[in-house]
């Protein structure tokens, strides 16, 4: 460890000095306050209390640290807080929704509830819920905790859960507009905000909406995205490897007839003899084409309303409703022949060919037509809960409810490859002779060679659809059971049945494997019950010390049962001092993706151990016959499901901490919480497991790698498999205080993560990893800093409130490249807000003060880990508020 760096760390939580995120923790209330505090119910516990601060660490965002901010996407507010970390999805290029991962564990072990109960996932993989569905004017507050909780919600809690509560009440109506403009080109944004509700002595009703607008940014407007650090070997002339010619010293191809010479070569221009090929290639840049983040729209409503049917029956009602629409650009379609599904050789036979032979592996860049691939997702979020409140006995409070959600999705790629065309088009010239519209082509055309007829002939449009839906219904009871001489024993019970479906259609293109550049897979359909019980109870054992208990049993129609249980405790040893620990267990059950997927084709960044130059003289390499290609680097894998075989990912969860808030000064409060997850039985589908396994010539796992006749891999098949173990720990210390002055109020805060450890062994015969403090493009676990660190100050003087808040995380190690170094990353953003006569709040301010840029990540194709850092640069917003 180094200690340098966690005193510094600290130093700045302490101070304040170093601020950042507007996630904080809420304050104890002090014994005095809290009898005058209606019971809420926190996350982490189904039991009513007055006590916020509870035995489970949480921390909060509220309506007003989100309307502060100025972000219009929930994600990137949450993904602040220091817990977040790993591969976070915030709407980057290639992913279409947005996704939370706390402790670096996969988005899959988070879940995210709506008002304490479960949405459906994204149809686009059925894994984890888009939170940026929910319109941003409706919520009250999100509450993260930081703790397992299989045994309050159940499946997927593994890491905590990020439970996003909605306004109930609001009376009045407000609007806002808000702008904001990038110092360079795109990713401008505009949003609208409207909400809009009223109260009576039986009921409430609240509406919100929101519209948002975010413009692509383009990976060539950025400087620390214009060149790829991952050039492709698809060019736009296209290369060829070829047996029986010679490369000369001055890159000429000469014909000797010996099939050991092998020679990699490209077109240069319009010839029909070797005058016109040469040796020597110049990888492709394609981030003057891509949009690094891409177009996003947005429209979304929200509705909530309450009556009360008698003094003891509450009615109530809510629904969501989204539509998200995604465009993105891709690079120009490539086409590696050797690694696609199905025999796209370029053939003796073919008009263009001067060989004499067949061409397995030949590459070309697309660029002839003009036009690169786009990709529009456009997705369908609907929600809605209708439930029954009542209660009996004084103090006994029941609900019953029926909740309906389901996410949908249309999914359309532009200018892909029809492969069954390109097949016809470098095949035998007799065959295509005899297909009506049939074009041959010349693989090796000089860039932009090709005609509109030859390119018109290939591209193609394919597109598909999905759905996934939940179904519950819910009976909880919450109330004291009896007396105790230190209080009453607090006690919540529930039951909940549950059906989970989820579909992705494809049109026959797509799943028949007909295309190059867009996606291949087969139906996918899937669906389970499932049926649960729950109970709690939080016993005051002495005036100072309570011991919270639960557990939940979970019957899952697809693989089993299982049974979770938890306890906590909170001690006062003094007034101002809270201690606080839990244990519990966890569980994940496979997603209906891992268990039903078709087989799915994706093209994997990756490293072939047969590439290197030594290959077939180590232990690790003695499996490989020949050296493969060493500038491949991404290859064709085919996963498909495992509903026969799969488990439930299982785990252990301890938290123990200190709450410290001072009697003398209420508005101070400081936290320090230890967390340690153990995660066994993880799913994966490690693909480099299983060509590691494959160059050291394992004979059981190794056929999984099909290569082809000169060493390079053709396909890597594989399936999920409960595989891996994963170890958490580490410490976050909090920190807020609130002080009055002659001058006005200010408000501090300060959350800080030091990740000690995290063990990643991807399968039984794997080595452990720490991946604290490091980066590998190939793992599940992402980047991964030492120290996460981020705080605010805020300043209000009568109408006038200045917000500053910062984010700063570690550097890290780039495992991808042996001695490489990710640089730390400091980003400040300021706001300033200004009441006007009781209706109007003028807002302007500055994200990214100091125009950061993303440190440079030469194992990613972009250059950057869009997944952590933004790419936006400095922009400035403006907001405008009116309310009545």
């Amino acid at each position: 460890m180094n200690k340098n760096k966690l005193l510094r760390a600290v130093q700045y939580a302490i101070s304040g000095s170093v601020l950042a995120s507007s996630v904080v923790a809420l304050p104890a209330l002090s014994e005095e306050s809290s009898a005058d505090v209606e019971r809420i119910e926190v996350t982490g516990s189904r039991i009513k209390r007055h006590d916020l601060e509870k035995s489970a660490p949480v921390s909060i965002v509220d309506a007003a640290q989100i309307e502060i901010s100025g972000v219009e996407n929930v994600a990137d507010l949450i993904n602040r807080l220091p817990a977040i970390t790993g591969i976070t999805n915030t709407t980057q290029a290639g992913s279409a929704t947005s996704s939370i991962n706390l402790r670096g564990l996969p988005g899959t072990a988070t879940l995210v509830l709506i008002n304490g109960q479960r949405a459906a996932n994204n149809a686009s993989d059925g894994e984890t819920v888009d939170i940026n569905s929910i319109p941003p004017s409706a919520i009250a507050r999100i509450e993260v905790l930081k703790d397992g909780a299989s045994a309050i919600y159940g499946s997927d809690a593994v890491a905590g859960v990020v439970n996003i509560i909605l306004k109930e009440r609001y009376e009045g109506f407000s609007v806002d507009v808000n702008k904001s403009v990038s110092e360079e080109d795109g990713g401008d944004s505009t949003s609208m905000n409207l909400l809009f509700g009223g109260a009576s002595d039986k009921g409430s009703f609240v509406i919100g909406a929101n519209i948002y607008k975010q413009d692509a940014v383009y990976s060539r407007d950025r400087d620390a995205t214009r060149v790829t650090p991952l050039k492709s070997s698809a060019i736009p002339s296209g290369r060829a490897t070829i047996t029986g010619y010679k490369t000369n010293a001055d890159n000429s191809l000469v014909f000797t007839g010996d099939e050991t010479d092998v020679s990699i070569i490209t077109r240069v221009n319009s010839a029909t003899d070797l005058s016109g090929y040469l040796g020597d290639w110049e990888g492709y840049n394609y981030q003057q084409v891509t949009s690094e983040v891409p177009e996003n729209k947005r429209f979304s409503i929200y509705g909530s309303g309450t009556y009360e049917l008698s003094d003891e029956l509450i009615v109530k009602g809510e629904f969501i409703h989204s539509d998200t629409e995604v465009f993105e650009t891709w690079a120009y379609a490539p086409i590696f022949s050797a690694s696609e599904v199905g025999d796209v050789s370029w053939k003796a036979t073919n008009q263009y060919n001067i060989f004499g032979q067949d061409v397995l592996d030949w590459r070309r860049r697309m660029t002839d037509s003009g036009e690169p691939r786009f990709f529009a997702h456009d997705t369908q979020f609907d929600r809605i809960v209708l439930s029954l409140q009542g209660s009996f006995n004084d103090n006994w409070q029941w609900s019953a409810r029926a909740l309906g959600s389901q996410s949908r999705y249309h999914q359309i790629y532009v200018n892909v490859i029809n492969k069954e065309r390109l097949k016809l088009a470098v095949g035998d010239q007799d065959i295509c002779a005899k297909v009506e519209g049939c074009v041959q082509m010349d693989p090796l055309a000089p860039a932009g060679g090709l005609s509109e007829e030859q390119w018109r002939y290939l591209l193609t449009d394919v597109q598909m659809a999905g759905k996934a839906n939940v179904e519950s219904y819910h009976f909880d009871v919450n109330g004291d059971l009896f007396e105790l001489s230190a209080g009453a024993v607090g006690f919540a019970a529930g039951v909940e049945f549950r059906n989970e479906r989820f579909d992705k259609q494809p049109d026959g293109l797509i799943e028949n494997f007909g295309t190059i550049g867009g996606v291949n897979l087969k139906a996918t359909e899937g669906s389970r019950d499932v049926s649960e019980a729950y109970a709690e109870a939080l016993i005051p054992v002495t005036e100072n010390f309570d011991i919270n208990l639960a557990l939940r049993y979970s019957d899952f129609s697809d693989f089993g049962d299982t049974l979770n249980p938890k306890i906590g405790f909170d001690f006062n040893p003094i007034e101002s001092v809270k201690l606080r620990a839990t244990y519990s267990t966890g569980f994940r059950a496979p997603s209906l993706q891992e268990l039903y997927q078709g087989e799915s084709e994706a093209f994997n960044f990756l490293a072939d151990p047969c590439s290197a130059d030594n290959a077939g003289s180590t232990p690790e390499t003695k499996g490989c016959v020949t050296q493969s290609d060493p500038t491949v680097i991404q290859f064709l894998a085919i996963t498909s499901g495992n509903a026969t075989k799969l488990e439930a990912e299982e785990s252990e969860s301890f938290t123990a901490g200190v709450v410290w808030s001072p009697t003398v000064d209420n508005d101070f409060n400081i936290r320090l919480d230890y967390f340690s997850i153990t995660l066994e039985n993880a799913i994966d589908n490690p693909k480099q497991y299983f060509i590691d396994k494959n160059a050291a010539g394992d004979t059981e796992l190794g056929n999984r790698v099909t290569r082809d006749a000169n060493g390079n891999i053709k396909r890597i098949d594989v399936t999920y498999l409960n595989l891996s173990e994963r170890e958490v720990s580490g410490f976050d210390l909090g920190v807020n205080y609130a002080l009055d002055t002659s001058i006005g109020g200010f408000n501090f805060g300060a959350e800080l993560s030091w990740y000690e450890k995290y063990n990643d062994q991807a399968h039984p015969e794997a080595q452990v990893i720490d991946r604290v403090g490091t980066y590998d493009n190939g793992s599940n676990a992402g980047l991964l800093p030492e120290y996460k660190l981020s705080g605010f100050v805020t300043w209000k003087q009568d109408d006038l409130t200045i917000d500053l808040r910062t984010q700063w995380m570690d550097e890290v190690e780039d495992l991808g490249k042996a001695d490489t170094m990710i640089d730390s990353y400091t980003r400040f953003d300021v706001t300033a807000a200004y009441k006007y006569q009781e209706n109007w709040t003028f807002s302007m301010g500055i994200d990214n003060l100091f125009d950061e840029e993303p440190p440079q990540v030469v194992t990613v194709p972009s250059g950057i880990e869009g997944n952590t850092y933004d790419i936006t640069g400095r922009s400035v917003f403006f907001k405008v508020k009116y309310e009545l």
